[in-house]
């Protein structure tokens, strides 16, 4: 069964991305149950709510609340991550979202949330490649290319060498 989950992409700016992932409940190698599963996805929804005005400490609160019922919910792992480096909680954040990776690696926003908390570590290479596989996965995804860009130019890179830099290598 596949269910629709909205992620809201931090690069510069909070954007949303829609974005549609299988819904993996697994709970102690068991299938969590249904109750358990929609409650998870109600914190973190409530999260998000918190989340959009900026209500950082609240939604905190939310997304671990959600992660206490399902540790392996990948996008309640994405948006703590998120709301930690909106804190400047920075390695926090890389955390969650290598957590997150783990379960969804082939997820774009994940990698486009976790390069905006590596630039904000200063940590430009890593963040760069970090864009680089967002924007390998998703090749239209226009917040990665912007933050890769920002990336690129805080490691010193030329307009020519960024023009060769746009597309990822295979």
């Amino acid at each position: 069964m596949r269910r629709p989950f909205m992620f809201f992409a931090s690069c510069f700016l909070v954007l949303s991305l829609s974005v549609f992932s299988r819904a993996s409940f697994l709970f102690g190698g068991e299938r969590a149950s249904h109750a358990a599963a929609s409650e998870a996805v109600k914190l973190n929804n409530r999260g998000l709510e918190h989340l959009k005005k900026k209500e950082y400490d609240a939604a905190i609160q939310f997304f671990r609340q959600a992660l206490q019922i399902q540790p392996d919910f990948s996008e309640a792992l994405n948006n703590l991550g998120k709301a930690l480096d909106a804190v400047g909680k920075d390695p926090e954040a890389i955390g969650d979202f290598d957590r997150a990776l783990k379960l969804a690696p082939e997820n774009a926003v994940i990698h486009g949330n976790k390069g905006l908390a590596l630039f904000h570590e200063g940590k430009f290479e890593e963040s760069i490649a970090s864009y680089r596989r967002a924007i390998g996965i998703h090749d239209d995804f226009t917040e990665a290319y912007n933050g890769m860009g920002a990336a690129l130019l805080s490691v010193g890179k030329t307009l020519k060498q960024l023009a060769r830099s746009a597309k990822p290598s295979n």
